[in-house]
């Protein structure tokens, strides 16, 4: 009988937790880190392969130009190296530029897209 009486008691707890909601936590946006915001704004994933940022490529396999972060750019010009030591035909990326910033590169970015100009970038020579 205790026990049961115990059982009860404790599932009346367990009931009433959860039955029970937290009120939401509500932040005005006034408040909110901006160094955080920025943060997320400035480290986005363009592809699985690159992050955004002021190098602006152009990947051949793709067949894309896009502004990347410095680890982008590197590894760009490393496969590049690496195709062009192997002699292979066509190349997998071209590094074109390094901008001030993003914003910089992104414009550029645009004017490039609107010029229909071959790609010779993605050949060797």
């Amino acid at each position: 009988m205790m026990k049961n009486v115990f059982t009860f008691i404790l599932l009346s707890i367990s009931v009433k937790a959860f039955a029970e909601e937290a009120a939401p936590v509500v932040i005005p946006a006034a408040k909110l880190n901006e160094e955080l915001i920025e943060t997320r704004k400035s480290n986005y994933q363009l592809t699985n392969r690159y992050k955004g940022g002021p190098y602006l490529v152009y990947d051949c396999e793709g067949e894309f130009y896009a502004c990347v972060d410095v680890d982008g750019s590197e590894k760009c010009r490393e496969k590049r190296d690496e195709s062009i030591n192997k002699k292979e035909t066509r190349l997998p990326c071209a590094p074109l530029k390094k901008f001030e910033d993003k914003k910089t590169c992104l414009q550029k970015n645009y004017e490039v897209l609107e010029s229909l100009a071959v790609k010779r970038f993605c050949f060797p020579k």
